[in-house]
């Protein structure tokens, strides 16, 4: 990094470990004397890079140190504060700047120029499928002059080992709950730094959150909008990646925090990738990942010594509950909104509209989600993830209709004692509650009880609504982690075809349960592929399935 550029802090950070490796003076752990000796030393190392900002600085610098301020500015954790007076000095000298240049692992939108084909080989028309992300960004060549170092720099901590900013990545940041993510980091800058970003399509969204949190990377699945992302970063820094294989290599880069909002099966690769990674922390919002995934996904994370947080309003009430008190535990308890037809008769559920199953009564979600929450079907694939997540039988997890939504999920112990989780219906919450884990943040998103009139429950009716009774079928099977899978693609499938208005809403179940009918090919789960054939030869099933019911429908 050059003089213009700003001093680097880590740099010094490391200078400062070295010595005191080598018995040196350092503020690290030391007392009021050595904080302040520290600082000093540092802010002197500092100015060196901007020799003429020294005289704007002299007064004050001169100031604290004759009249011993800076031991009551800093106090007894002077490395902490002194290293982040160092930080915001640094900000100001180098004009707001300090992000690292880019290297070759991934490539730059650069800012004059537009994109050469030696660059990347796969920005024509003819990109190809077999594009290896970071690697083949790394293969093309270093134009930059800089080497691919996949690990972010550690985060700046205090003397107790507290990280004062969190490096966290967001995949799938242009959906609804990737959104509610970044609002909420836009707001807390000076608590994250946000490492990496990802989308399927949506690549001017996409660009615009790059540069609202400063993104070091992003990651877009559809190659076809590479040159179109391209352009929108020009001028930046920020470094592209793209393919399935560019969002499973940003997935790799470590971080203390990914938050991970892929919509469907399309985010477990990613989340094994980041398991494996060396992030410490998943904030999970891809309830597909833990119902395919299953016991080999959590076995990894275990291994890996991985806590995930469910984004999911109820499992994140009952995970806050469970970190308390995970002993003589009688039940769990999911609630479920009912979705906008809770009080439809059959015969007005037949001739449902897609529009009126995206108007969901009392959450703002993404069209998948908001269709599942229709059917009932989101609440199948949570029981089922509670069960693989919490590790607890499916005798002892049960659903409850709520609509208005305000209990999110009740743990029941065995001595009658039922605790119950409550918020508004505002999904920043159980987000803003898995980025602070495992502290907490104010958020202004107050429940006022006073105000709710009434708060009811009911039991489902599965009769009407038998997408319930499957995730039970499925988890008292013989094989539940495959008819999981099942269960899961041929959802997605018919799901997409409601969507698109090819089928109508009640066919949505019977696809899946014609699905789980015909899937024969039973085999024993070990690895990522084993998941990934079965849930392709569920698709094949699902979607003959379909095209018979289609033409069905026509004649």
């Amino acid at each position: 990094m050059s003089e213009a550029q700003g001093p680097n802090i880590a740099e010094w950070q490391a200078q400062q470990q070295h010595q005191e490796a080598a018995g040196e003076k350092s503020g690290f752990g030391l007392g009021h004397s050595d904080s302040v000796s520290t600082v000093v030393d540092g802010m002197k190392w500092l100015f060196n890079f901007h020799e003429g900002a020294i005289a704007a600085y002299s007064n004050v610098f001169e100031g604290l140190v004759s009249g011993s301020s800076l031991v009551t500015l800093f106090g007894k954790s002077g490395n902490m504060f002194g290293i982040k007076f160092l930080e915001s000095l640094a900000e100001h000298f180098s004009g707001g700047g300090g992000e690292d240049m880019p290297s070759e692992g991934m490539e730059m939108a650069h800012g004059d120029e537009g994109p050469h084909s030696d660059d990347y080989p796969h920005a024509n028309n003819e990109m190809a499928h077999n594009a290896d992300g970071l690697q083949d960004m790394h293969d093309a060549g270093d134009h930059h002059g800089q080497s691919f170092s996949p690990g972010p720099s550690p985060s700046v901590g205090d003397d107790h080992g507290h990280e004062l900013v969190k490096k966290v990545s967001v995949l799938g940041s242009t959906g609804s709950v990737g959104k509610k993510t970044v609002d909420l980091l836009s707001k807390r800058k000076e608590e994250y730094q946000v490492e990496a970003l990802s989308a399927h399509s949506d690549f001017a969204l996409l660009a615009h959150q790059a540069k609202l949190l400063n993104a070091k990377y992003v990651a877009i699945s559809d190659e076809r909008f590479y040159k179109d992302l391209r352009e929108n970063l020009l001028g930046t820094d920020i470094k592209i990646a793209i393919g399935a294989e560019g969002l499973v290599n940003v997935a790799s880069l470590p971080v203390d925090l990914s938050v991970i909002a892929i919509v469907g099966i399309a985010g477990l690769g990613p989340v094994i990738e980041v398991i494996e990674s060396g992030t410490k922390v998943i904030a999970l919002a891809n309830k597909e990942s833990i119902v395919c995934g299953g016991k080999l996904l959590l076995k990894k994370a275990k291994e890996k010594n991985v806590q995930i947080i469910p984004i999911d309003s109820e499992h994140n009430a009952i995970f806050q509950v469970l970190q308390n008190d995970d002993k003589c535990v009688e039940k769990i308890i999911l609630t479920a909104s009912g979705g906008p037809f809770l009080n439809y008769s059959s015969e007005q559920l037949r001739n449902v509209m897609v529009d009126q199953a995206l108007s969901h009564p009392t959450w703002n979600m993404g069209k998948k989600i908001s269709v599942d929450s229709a059917t009932m079907m989101n609440k199948a694939l949570e029981i089922i993830e509670a069960h693989n997540l919490f590790n607890i039988s499916p005798s002892k997890i049960e659903a409850v209709v709520h609509p208005e939504s305000i209990v999110h999920g009740i743990v029941v112990y065995k001595d009658g004692f039922n605790f119950a989780v409550l918020a508004e219906t505002d999904m920043a919450i159980p987000i803003s509650y898995a980025l602070s884990w495992p502290e907490r943040s104010a958020l202004n998103r107050k429940l006022d009880l006073t105000k709710q009139g009434k708060l009811t429950f009911q039991e489902p009716d599965h009769k009407r609504f038998p997408a319930l009774k499957l995730s039970m079928a499925v988890l008292n099977s013989s094989a539940p982690q495959t008819n999981s899978i099942v269960l899961n693609a041929a959802n997605e499938i018919a799901v997409n075809e409601f969507l698109k208005s090819r089928i109508g809403f009640l066919k949505i179940v019977e696809i899946v349960e014609s699905t789980m009918e015909s899937f024969d090919s039973y085999t024993d789960i070990n690895s990522l592929s084993d998941i990934i054939n079965i849930d392709c030869e569920s698709r094949i099933i699902a979607n003959k399935i379909v095209e018979s019911k289609v033409v069905a429908r026509v004649m």
